[in-house]
């Protein structure tokens, strides 16, 4: 499949604009990276997103691939990595905190006191030769950030999935 020569015509065609080139590419390698995106378990909705942005991201390269023979495996390899970046913004999920007080001043002071507990924390937790683990609340309240605007005081903590699934159990699959 590497020096397939069908391949490496349909991409120098299709780098020169043959949008028939550029169909069959498509229609060739479509299932491919259905494929991978299905092994991902992406919603419909977000296979067609790693879709469009695969093919996309071929456009761009397409006349600078090093080895047009290759094109399953860039396609393979593009796919995964696209796949594994919805995955992951996926997995993203943070507590926030939105506070209202009397006066600036007092969002202002809270704020400051928020940062220095949180640095507090890490200080307690690098003296015992550790880092704060992302898996339990060490690493939630570790990695808080927090800042004023107005009257109001703003927190963000990011929380790995695999802290929220200790809590609550592993959703069944």
């Amino acid at each position: 499949m590497r020096d397939d020569p069908s391949v490496v015509a349909l991409v120098a065609r299709a780098a020169g604009s043959d949008q028939d080139a550029w169909n069959e590419l498509v229609e060739r390698y479509a299932p491919l990276v259905w494929t991978i995106c299905t092994r991902y378990r992406l919603s419909s909705h977000d296979i067609e997103d790693v879709g469009q942005n695969v093919w996309l991201l071929l456009v761009e390269q397409l006349g600078k691939l090093r080895e047009p023979a290759a094109l399953p495996g860039w396609l393979a390899t593009t796919t995964s990595r696209e796949c594994l970046r919805v995955v992951t913004a996926a997995q993203r999920l943070a507590a926030r905190l939105d506070v209202l007080c009397r006066n600036e001043i007092d969002a202002a002071d809270a704020a400051l006191e928020l940062t220095r507990v949180t640095g507090l924390l890490r200080q307690m937790i690098a003296r015992e030769n550790q880092s704060p683990n992302p898996a339990d609340l060490s690493g939630v309240l570790a990695a808080g950030s927090f800042h004023s605007g107005g009257k109001r005081v703003y927190g963000y903590w990011p929380i790995e999935r695999s802290f929220v699934e200790d809590l609550f159990g592993s959703p069944q699959r």
